[in-house]
């Protein structure tokens, strides 16, 4: 705000004759008025000036408080909005899915004695040895049979390589469904690679055991603490392939169905945390 500053000036009308003295008492006391009106001017001025300062100044902590007022609310919806996220991705975690983990969660620790534990121990183990001398046999198509020759120049054909007809046998007798199949897959890359392994896992911990169904057929769901501490892969040259930053211990889920009287491992999966 802009303040208009009117001073009034006074005319002096001095008679022709004046002495000296009273020329210079009328000059004084005009310049006196000039100062003393203008005095009261300059006091409104700095009065308003002081009064907008003031004005600001008390103005302040209002603006502060209504600025606090409306960021408030905003702060608190963040908030929310972060809980509710939370939430949310607390929700939205992916469940189980292997066959048996309903059973599971709800089933209570056994000991390493039980039954079942023990049979998926002689299982598993009897697996592992199989990955110490993989035995595989060349297999040649009819296609490749007919180019043998162009085969031999180049040097850089890959022989493709099955399981022979003991390795085989071995997976079969502790393995069917799904986990026959794994098992063979990876004991064929051992084999086509010319890995070994030494040593075998071990169940330790508290182990849990449920019923359950395999494709229909009774079946037995186990979660268990599989320690690999004792394994090593090595290759041809005897190079230890084996990570050691690798966790040692991890939970594996084994189900278990009966084919001709024995047991045998039906699958074999990973919750999703498997630590142990």
């Amino acid at each position: 705000m802009y303040l208009t500053q009117y001073r009034t000036q006074k005319k002096l009308v001095v008679p022709a004759v004046l002495s000296a003295s009273l020329v210079a008492t009328l000059l004084l006391s005009g310049c006196s008025d000039n100062s003393t009106d203008s005095a009261p001017a300059e006091s409104s001025s700095s009065a308003a000036s002081s009064s907008a300062s003031t004005s600001s100044s008390t103005s302040s902590p209002s603006a502060s408080a209504s600025a606090s007022q409306k960021a408030s609310p905003s702060a608190n919806a963040a908030t929310s909005k972060a809980a509710e996220n939370k939430e949310s991705d607390s929700a939205d975690a992916p469940s189980e899915n292997y066959a048996g983990a309903e059973a599971l969660s709800s089933a209570k620790s056994t000991d390493l004695s039980n039954e079942q534990v023990t049979k998926t121990q002689d299982l598993y183990s009897s697996y592992e040895k199989v990955l110490t001398a993989v035995g595989t046999v060349e297999v040649k198509s009819d296609k490749e049979s007919d180019s043998a020759s162009s085969s031999k120049e180049d040097n850089t054909n890959t022989p493709n390589l099955a399981l022979d007809d003991k390795t085989v046998s071995d997976i079969e007798k502790v393995s069917t469904g799904s986990a026959s199949d794994e098992f063979s897959a990876n004991a064929l890359e051992f084999g086509t690679n010319d890995w070994k392994q030494e040593g075998t896992s071990k169940i330790v911990g508290e182990p849990k055991v449920a019923d359950s169904k395999y494709n229909g057929a009774p079946a037995k769901v186990l979660e268990v603490c599989i320690d690999s501490s004792d394994v090593k892969v090595k290759d041809s040259a005897g190079n230890t392939l084996t990570d050691p930053n690798t966790p040692k211990k991890s939970l594996n889920i084994f189900t278990l169905v009966e084919d001709n009287g024995s047991w045998k491992i039906a699958s074999h999966d990973f919750p999703n945390n498997p630590d142990c």
